[in-house]
């Protein structure tokens, strides 16, 4: 598998992880 997600991976986390954290404060994302 390779060791660097796609650059779009990223965005995606860092536009919706702080939504995800705070509807699911358990989840850990990235």
């Amino acid at each position: 598998s390779p060791k660097r997600p796609p650059s779009g991976f990223f965005l995606f986390c860092s536009e919706f992880r702080p939504k995800i954290k705070s509807t699911n404060p358990g989840i850990s994302i990235g």
